[in-house]
């Protein structure tokens, strides 16, 4: 999604910060107050409900708005992420780069 994403979130002027794993969205988080966090329930490396629990208890992410990623049979589990997190939208696999984008803009302007 990263590949297809960033082109055209440069196009669109969005100024944004990319984390590989569950480790890097933590360190960047300490550094790095966003607007908005798009987390893709299946990041790499690691359980993301877990890391979400993590970024729960920690006071820079507990007001972010989310946009979760993830696919129309994740139902129970996105279920499990909207207990947790301010979710503002769920955004179901296959992912639409326009889309993702008019989500952003919908939440931003």
């Amino acid at each position: 999604v990263l590949q297809m994403l960033d082109p055209k979130l440069e196009e669109e002027n969005f100024q944004y910060q990319t984390a590989e794993n569950g480790e890097d969205v933590v360190s960047k988080l300490n550094v790095f107050t966003p607007q908005l966090i798009v987390f893709d329930i299946y990041i790499k490396s690691c359980d993301g409900l877990e890391l979400l629990k993590e970024l729960a208890g920690m006071d820079e992410f507990k007001k972010l708005p989310l946009v979760l990623l993830g696919s129309p049979g994740d139902k129970a589990k996105l279920n499990e992420y909207l207990k947790i997190a301010p979710v503002l939208d769920v955004v179901e696999n296959p992912y639409d780069i326009t889309e993702l984008i008019q989500t952003f803009r919908k939440h931003f302007g």
